[in-house]
């Protein structure tokens, strides 16, 4: 054991990874004065190096690197798993010329979303010329708020599917029949890829 924490020392490895280490062999082998006799480095918080240098997550998040990608969220409503496995082949007009993207969703479900029309133009520029097995984005940065893209595209085609009619109230009551449009509702609900309505109207359209 003594031997063990002076190649630890050794190593340069912290105090809290020592520390923690006597510890362990003083529980598993029941003695509590095991490797006394090797003196460790005092624990201070001056000496934390992790998370305290500069890493790529904490670089600030600049939307105009990302321009392509929030468009296509906003205009999709793709978790992001299901972004990540796009292609561009997954792209297409269906047979009314309407731009849609086929999604592999929760449980290998396959969906058929369909893109804001509104948004439909700025899309298409994505999958010109592009190989059809390529994937639409390389990636996908850990830190983009998917869940509020999801949350503006199903807000924007609710009140395309039920003509402009208003979301219904944000206070957390119980919805009257009449506050909402069961069938555009149900259309978002499909879209987003879930089945139970209630979800849709608590998390989505409030």
């Amino acid at each position: 054991m003594a031997r063990y924490l002076d190649e630890g020392l050794a190593a340069s490895k912290s105090a809290w990874t020592l520390k923690t280490e006597r510890s362990a062999f003083r529980l598993f082998f029941g003695r509590r004065d095991l490797a006394a006799n090797v003196m460790l480095p005092q624990r201070r918080r001056s000496a934390i190096t992790r998370s305290r240098r500069p890493v790529a997550r904490d670089t600030p998040f600049d939307p105009a690197h990302w321009r392509e990608l929030l468009t296509f969220l906003d205009a999709t409503d793709l978790r992001r798993s299901e972004v990540a496995r796009i292609r561009v082949r997954d792209v297409y007009d269906n047979a009314e010329g309407r731009l849609h993207v086929a999604v592999k969703g929760k449980g290998g479900k396959w969906r058929a979303v369909p893109v804001l029309p509104d948004k439909a133009e700025a899309i298409r520029p994505l999958i010109a010329g592009r190989s059809p097995s390529e994937r639409l984005f390389g990636q996908i940065p850990s830190h983009l708020d998917i869940h509020a893209a999801r949350r503006r595209f199903a807000q924007a085609m609710y009140r395309q599917l039920s003509g402009g009619r208003p979301l219904p109230p944000a206070m957390k009551v119980r919805l009257a029949t009449h506050a909402i449009d069961p069938i555009a509702a149900r259309q978002v609900s499909e879209a987003l890829g879930h089945n139970r309505l209630d979800v849709t109207t608590t998390h989505y359209l409030r």
